[in-house]
């Protein structure tokens, strides 16, 4: 007589191909997560190895620019110092003037002007760090603190004096219109009055060219020359881009780009004003 074990059977059947099942799926299921991993690691690696690798360049590149504009700054610098040790004040002034057009302080805080007035406020906030750099340079130069020349507001704390500190800081603010008013203000000023520190021993004073669109009579261009002159600068030339032709209002040297003769008459020489017709020539002087 023949028996069965049920206990064995079920074992040999189907216990141990289940087993053999789930061994191979979890090691299919354990080479593809490896491989999943493995790839992930990989591009993580190539990621921070580019990123690394960027940066560094940065940096080179960064130090690079730096060590250019410190080598022309020097160099700058120790002609400005042959200059003043011969006290020839033509030289000086030509390298004062080229230290002013480098740093484009005047013509960023004229732009920041024309965009508090156009209620730009944002962008304005944003141009007044630009022209905190040339500022900073005038004082690192009224201090004869010239170590960080090319980024001159690093080691500011530590450079420059409490004096300077505290007056740097009331030409800041924020984008709120009458902080940032206030700010470009005290930028001008502290500006003039730096560059009168500097140059003023020397002779040497603030020059500004005056710049316009079109030329009639040279009315507006004559009453900027006299607000220039208050403020102690010296206007070296008028430039436009069209004049047309005339006599002019103001004595400084005019360089316009275009010269047109544009004819002119007394009124009771006016055909048109013979014939009644309305003319209306507001012009820019007297635009509310």
């Amino acid at each position: 007589m023949r028996t069965f074990s049920f206990g064995r059977h079920l074992h040999s059947q189907i216990v141990l191909p289940l087993l053999v099942v789930l061994l191979l799926v979890g090691t299919v299921a354990t080479v593809v997560a490896v491989s999943i991993i493995g790839r992930v690691i990989n591009d993580w690696v190539d990621e921070t190895s580019r990123s690394t690798s960027a940066a560094v360049i940065a940096q080179i590149e960064e130090r690079g620019a730096d060590a250019v504009r410190g080598a022309k700054l020097a160099a700058e610098n120790a002609v400005l110092e042959e200059a003043c040790a011969s006290r020839d004040v033509s030289a000086i002034s030509g390298q004062l003037v080229l230290l002013n057009q480098s740093l484009k302080a005047d013509n960023l805080m004229l732009l920041g002007g024309n965009l508090l007035h156009r209620g730009e406020y944002a962008r304005a906030w944003a141009l007044l760090g630009r022209a905190h750099e040339p500022l900073l340079k005038l004082v690192r130069l009224s201090e004869r603190r010239t170590d960080h020349w090319p980024t001159p507001s690093r080691a500011l704390e530590d450079d420059l004096s409490i004096f300077a500190r505290v007056r740097y800081q009331g030409c800041t603010g924020s984008a709120e219109p009458d902080a940032l008013c206030a700010a470009y203000r005290a930028t001008w000023q502290w500006g003039r009055e730096l560059f009168a520190t500097v140059g003023g021993p020397l002779g040497v004073d603030a020059p500004v060219a005056i710049v316009e669109d079109v030329v009639t009579t040279g009315g507006s261009v004559a009453e900027v020359i006299e607000l220039v002159r208050a403020a102690g600068g010296v206007v070296e030339a008028v430039t436009s881009i069209i004049d047309r032709g005339g006599d002019k209002a103001f004595d400084a040297e005019y360089l316009p780009l275009l010269r047109l003769e544009v004819e002119s008459m007394e009124p009771r020489e006016c055909p048109q004003c013979a014939a009644g017709t309305a003319i209306d020539s507001p012009g820019s002087r007297r635009l509310s």
